[in-house]
């Protein structure tokens, strides 16, 4: 269930609730963490590149998904609150 004015995502079978980020958000994290855009060719991706760990990744410019987002804190060890 996702509810508007909280922007949180309730899960009724686990009983907890998560963040769900917005693209603004989740851009403003990953400045925060280092990361910068190395490339964005106006296609639907863009490349983000940590200078310090030499770490890249890839992110939809257009939408991101929840679960995406997940994955790629726990790989890339990102610093964020959920």
């Amino acid at each position: 269930m996702y509810n508007d004015r909280t922007n949180r995502t309730i899960s009724k079978r686990k009983g907890y609730t998560m963040k769900v980020f917005n693209e603004r958000e989740i851009k403003q994290i990953l400045k925060d963490n280092g990361y910068s855009v190395k490339r964005s060719n106006g296609t639907s991706h863009e490349i983000w590149e940590n200078k310090e760990t030499g770490d890249k990744l890839s992110l939809n410019s257009k939408h991101i998904n929840r679960m995406v987002w997940q994955r790629l804190v726990k790989e890339h060890n990102i610093r964020c609150q959920f």
